[in-house]
């Protein structure tokens, strides 16, 4: 019988016809390039189907880190490098973090003659993590030991392990949260400036933001030690423009600088995977959630969005297994929402953020007018306003007489009070008929 070269094949398709070729009685002939089988055996003195294997799941948020510490591993130890695990070439990949490139291994075995723990033996470890834009049912890490070796494959697993969690890029960063392919997709964004005093809100809000963070700072020890969960939910609730996510900007800001984790999540994520984040919030712990108008993919039970509510509520129920995560959800009428999805196991504390009071709005003001050459009658502009107005309409009044004024000439109580007169300070959609 003619011998079949096939080693230009997948590994699928080859291993098929080696099968079928064994039952026929014939032989086929892979050429002299090394297999995967070939190089465990040569190098563990085993088949594959001998060795004792232990497998490390890599995730969204540990898929690069994965990568990283194989690339340290063959870096720090004497290693023999062979195919992948389908006996495809050895690979790397380049990943963007943030602005900068990055290049791991993402598919191929690495022989390790010393093992990677002090006086054990021998171990391959194989990686499959190639970026194609989802993560696969294979994408994970594999340690391979000798016949008998589980304790040697799960130790050095642990090791492996330990190592992810602690060079994981994704740690301590501020992330943007996407949705792709219906997994969960992060990227790196610089923190934008926000500090407390850009933001005027009653004292109360703060106070009631810095208990909900003591639970993952100074009492954290003590509530784990009472048996409590450390993770907490916050809803800031109130009418469009009055600082909600202003004041949650903040809180990210604040948490970032110490080191937290902080997600800024999409809606597409927030209604449709919003469980996997908050496993991957767990992963990078400490952690903040940002949930910005939480009411777009959410709703009341018996509405069209019972599916984003169902899932939401499991999420927020699947939170408290974990310890470390702040949930920090914005809604403008927490009244539209379910009573399921603010019941107090659920958001521990729900700060109502009103309209400011006239002395807020002073306040507001002046902080808007602070770098402009103007003479402004503080007193008299806030008045002109509406009572139902914001902050933010303040700012945006603001703004536009900026951008009204004749060059050169300083903004006066006139020119905010011809805006606010106007009422083009406040974007609203024209009411008739439209093709």
């Amino acid at each position: 019988m003619t011998d079949i070269d096939i080693s230009g094949e997948q590994f699928p398709v080859r291993r098929s016809i080696e099968l079928i070729a064994r039952l026929l009685g014939g032989a086929v002939s892979a050429a002299d390039e090394e297999s995967t089988d070939s190089f465990l055996l040569t190098h563990l003195g085993a088949r594959r189907s001998s060795l004792v294997g232990q497998r490390i799941e890599l995730s969204s948020a540990t898929f690069v880190a994965g990568g990283l510490v194989m690339a340290d591993l063959m870096a720090e130890h004497e290693v023999i490098v062979g195919p992948g695990s389908y006996d495809s070439a050895p690979s790397w990949t380049s990943h963007r973090l943030g602005s900068d490139d990055i290049s791991v291994p993402s598919c191929l075995t690495a022989f390790f003659p010393d093992g990677l723990l002090v006086g054990n033996d021998p171990v391959a470890v194989q990686i499959s993590a190639e970026d194609r834009g989802y993560l696969g049912s294979d994408d994970g890490l594999t340690i391979l030991a000798g016949p008998g070796s589980r304790e040697l494959a799960t130790e050095t697993a642990a090791l492996i392990r330990d190592r992810i969690r602690l060079r994981n890029p994704l740690r301590g960063k501020m992330l943007s949260a996407i949705s792709s392919s219906g997994s969960v997709v992060f990227d790196i964004v610089d923190p934008q400036p926000a500090g407390r005093g850009d933001v005027i809100v009653d004292s109360r809000v703060w106070h009631e933001i810095d208990l909900s963070i003591r639970s993952v700072t100074d009492r954290r020890d003590i509530l784990l030690a009472a048996g409590f969960s450390t993770s907490r939910g916050l809803m800031l609730a109130g009418p469009p423009g009055v600082g909600k996510t202003a004041v949650a900007r903040v809180i990210a800001h604040e948490l970032v600088a110490q080191g937290f984790t902080v997600m800024l999540v999409d809606p597409d994520v927030g209604s449709r995977c919003l469980s996997s984040l908050y496993a991957h919030a767990a992963e990078l712990s400490p952690s903040v959630v940002v949930l910005d108008d939480v009411d777009l993919y959410t709703g009341r039970r018996g509405g069209h969005t019972d599916d984003g509510l169902g899932a939401f509520l499991s999420a927020l129920d699947g939170a408290r297994r974990h310890n470390d995560v702040l949930s920090v959800a914005t809604t403008n009428d927490p009244k539209a929402m379910d009573a399921a999805a603010i019941r107090a196991s659920r958001f521990d504390s729900i700060i109502e953020m009103g309209l400011p009071s006239d002395q807020a709005a002073e306040r507001i003001l002046t902080r808007s007018l602070s770098a402009l050459d103007h003479s402004v009658d503080v007193h008299q502009v806030v008045r002109a306003f509406p009572p139902e107005r914001s902050g933010a309409d303040i700012c945006e009044a603001v703004r536009r007489a900026i951008l009204t004024v004749d060059d050169g000439v300083r903004i006066g109580t006139a020119d905010l009070i011809g805006v606010i007169s106007a009422g083009s300070y406040r974007a609203e959609l024209p009411t008739g008929a439209y093709l």
